[in-house]
């Protein structure tokens, strides 16, 4: 009866060491939560030049830009970073380092969350460190509302003339996204859980198939930033805003969860609880 107890113990702790290691081969970017020593977060405060974040030199007007970490919208004790603008016209952008190198395939993972009527904000990777222009970017999507219907979107054949549809979206909802980019065809793929999408579920476009770099990037531009990008007014006094959490890179395709599932982790941990005081009993 110990031998079987003892194999339930490692069998059981294996469950739990796997659970909290199954993601190693994603790096995190930012969580939110602290910031490093040197910069740390201020909440409530604009989080520009904080843990590595700086704001693009790319402004088409002197909208003042939402970039601040806020508490979870959806309520606890989580961190976000808080995306948009006041007023009525303009972009702005917000980038951290990653990196993807030229010829190579890396996966951007994060999570969003949008509230009110009105934000448009994209998200994606591009090449470029100091400067940087709405046709900079390389893969790209777009988080959109208006008049109650939102979305995600990508531009049409790279181009940003044509905006083209991937999915709905709901308010209130926290979505998982992964971006599989390859930087050798300059093509990527989108992934998406969340609200009615229950399972991962890749997004496509009407008649762009594969999704392409917005920029004719060269064939030796490496990928390394990540960058986030106001377009136009995204806070209309109403408190429409989109909130960015958890956000990873990973080499290679990688469509697991960098984020450890809380029930799995309680699970495991109950389980431990429960084997250690049946083998007492045993013992005894």
């Amino acid at each position: 009866m110990r031998s079987l107890t003892s194999v339930g113990l490692a069998c059981l702790s294996m469950l739990l060491l796997t659970a909290t290691t199954a993601n190693a081969g994603f790096v995190e970017i930012d969580n939110f939560e602290d910031g490093f020593p040197s910069h740390p977060y201020e909440l409530d405060g604009n989080a520009s030049n904080s843990n590595g974040w700086e704001e693009g030199k790319h402004v088409t007007s002197g909208n003042e830009q939402i970039a601040r970490v806020v508490d979870d919208p959806a309520g606890g004790t989580n961190r976000t970073l808080e995306i948009g603008l006041i007023g009525d016209s303009g972009d702005r952008d917000f980038h951290k380092d990653g990196f993807i190198a030229n010829d190579a395939t890396g996966t951007l993972f994060f999570r969003f969350h949008m509230t009110g009527d009105d934000p448009s904000v994209g998200i994606g990777m591009d090449d470029q460190q100091l400067e940087t222009a709405p046709s900079d970017a390389g893969p790209w999507v777009n988080l959109t509302s208006a008049n109650g219907i939102r979305g995600i979107t990508v531009d049409g054949n790279g181009s940003s003339d044509t905006q083209e549809d991937l999915g709905t979206l709901t308010e209130d909802v926290w979505y998982s996204v992964w971006m599989v980019i390859d930087n050798d065809a300059k093509e990527y793929e989108v992934y998406i859980q969340g609200g009615a999408y229950g399972s991962q579920t890749q997004l496509t476009a009407p008649s762009t198939n594969p999704l392409i770099f917005r920029d004719s990037l060269s064939v030796d531009d490496d990928l390394n930033r990540v960058y986030i990008r106001a377009n136009g007014a995204n806070d209309d006094g109403t408190g429409a805003s989109i909130f960015f959490d958890d956000i990873y890179l990973a080499s290679g395709e990688d469509l697991s969860n960098p984020i450890p599932e809380p029930a799995s982790l309680l699970l495991a941990s109950w389980g431990l609880v429960a084997a250690s005081l049946f083998r007492r009993r045993v013992v005894r």
